[in-house]
C-alpha cells in the first residue's frame, strides 16, 4: 500500500453541506406487530432446525423478510399458487415450484392505510417544507418491497414536491451535479 492516504472526515469536511440527523421512534400498530411476531417465530423456528442440520438456505430470506415487513406489510403474495410467500430454493437459480420450499406467509394488509412511521415522515416533511427547508430521506431495502414509490405517493398527496435519486441514477462522481439539477425544485428528495 505504498500509494495510500488515510484521512479522517474532519480533515475535508469544510466543503460538505451541513447535515442533521433526527431519530423518531414509532411503534408498529398492534395488529401488524402481531403478524410480524408470528412470521418471525415461524421463520426463526424453521431456521434453527435447518441450521442444526447444516442448511443455511433460509437465513437470507428470513433476514430480508423481517427487515422489510415493518415498512411494507403488504404485497407478500406467494410466487406459486398454494405455496408460502417466503422460503428457500433447494437448487440455486432453479426457480420452479418443485424446487421451492415455502416456510411462511406474512399477513397482507391493504395499502390504503398510512402507517405510524409514514405519518411521522409526512408530518416532519410538511413541517420542514413550511420553513422552506428541504428534507432528504435515505431508504434501504429498495428491491421487491420498496418503500420509495409509496412514500412518494403519500408525500405528493400532501402537496409536497418529491424527487428520487436512486444509486444507479448517477455515478458517484456525477451525483453532485445531478443533485444540483434535480434537487433544487423539490421539497423532499
Amino acid at each position: 500500500m505504498h500509494r495510500s492516504i488515510f484521512l479522517k472526515l474532519d480533515q475535508f469536511i469544510d466543503d460538505l453541506p451541513g447535515f442533521d440527523e433526527k431519530l423518531i421512534a414509532v411503534n408498529l400498530p398492534p395488529d401488524i406487530q402481531t403478524s410480524y411476531d408470528k412470521a418471525a417465530k415461524t421463520l426463526t423456528d424453521a431456521n434453527a432446525e435447518m441450521i442444526a442440520n447444516g442448511n443455511m438456505k433460509l437465513l437470507g430470506a428470513m433476514l430480508w423478510t423481517l427487515l422489510s415487513y415493518p415498512d411494507c406489510p403488504f404485497d407478500w403474495h406467494p410466487q406459486f399458487e398454494g405455496e408460502h410467500a417466503v422460503g428457500w430454493w433447494r437448487q440455486p437459480k432453479v426457480y420452479t415450484k418443485e424446487n421451492f420450499v415455502g416456510v411462511a406467509s406474512p399477513e397482507n394488509y391493504t395499502e390504503d392505510r398510512v402507517l405510524p412511521k409514514e405519518q411521522a415522515i409526512i408530518d416532519w416533511c410538511k413541517e420542514l417544507a413550511n420553513k422552506n427547508e428541504q428534507h432528504w430521506i435515505y431508504t434501504l431495502l429498495t428491491h421487491k418491497h420498496s418503500p420509495v414509490q409509496r412514500l412518494q405517493r403519500l408525500l405528493e398527496k400532501e402537496g409536497l414536491r418529491v424527487g428520487i435519486l436512486r444509486s444507479d441514477d448517477a455515478s458517484p462522481r456525477e451525483r453532485e451535479d445531478y443533485i444540483c439539477k434535480v434537487g433544487r425544485d423539490v421539497d423532499v428528495m
